[in-house]
């Protein structure tokens, strides 16, 4: 192939394959983040009426138009909207009144620069979908003390934010830490839990600090009580 003077590869492009831009690279969000570079996600109002219900990803298809939609499930089933975010926008805006960002694992036992990209993956995602005209409130979660440096990036403080308690109880005290730190950090105006409740101390710390918790049960759960 011949190029023309000043001419890249890139620009000859007709068609690109799926992966061509695997990273996202060409769509990148300017955030207060200058070590990382995690993009700052945009403060939403929440839609009134809540949705009564929310879903998880695998399920979604099994509920009516109008549930909430979550990601709190295994990665490797929500790996296809960071390859291709194009594909749900219409379906995300038509069929879901709230959604929490896809919220990719930070393992303690991973390296930190594999956690980082993790949290930069969720933030970006949640941002991506926010200008795309999708309700999307960020997702929080977190490994051990070191990753307190980079999990909280890209959120303002006192905006509404999604956590899951699935787990919870075999994560050991470490996880109660995280969020205690979320709460320090962000002083959030509104916690969503899907799963189990908090407990009474940490609900008082939230709500010490002035911050609302609203549950919904995660589906499994809802499985369990219909059987």
């Amino acid at each position: 192939m011949t190029l023309a003077s000043g001419q890249t590869y890139k620009q000859t492009w007709v068609t690109r394959f799926g992966t061509f831009d695997a990273l996202h690279r060409e769509e990148l969000f300017d955030g207060e983040d200058s070590l990382y570079g995690i993009p700052d996600v945009l403060r939403l109002p929440l839609p009134i009426p809540l949705p009564k219900a929310f879903i998880d990803w695998p399920h979604r298809r099994s509920f009516p138009d109008g549930t909430g939609l979550h990601f709190f499930v295994d990665d490797y089933q929500f790996e296809r909207v960071w390859n291709h975010p194009h594909h749900y926008v219409n379906e995300f805006k038509k069929r879901h009144p709230l959604l929490f960002s896809p919220d990719f694992s930070v393992f303690r036992d991973t390296p930190l620069v594999m956690q980082i990209w993790q949290t930069y993956r969720t933030r970006w995602l949640c941002r991506w979908y926010q200008e795309q005209g999708v309700t999307m409130f960020p997702t929080v979660s977190w490994g051990d003390k070191a990753s307190y440096d980079f999990v909280f990036r890209g959120i303002p403080k006192h905006s509404v934010i999604a956590i899951s308690t699935i787990g919870r109880k075999t994560a050991g005290p470490g996880w109660d830490e995280g969020f205690v730190e979320t709460i320090d950090r962000i002083d959030p105006e509104l916690v969503f839990v899907v799963g189990p409740k908090l407990g009474e101390d940490l609900e008082r710390l939230a709500n010490r600090d002035g911050c609302g918790i609203h549950y919904y049960e995660s589906h499994r759960n809802q499985r369990l009580k219909a059987i």
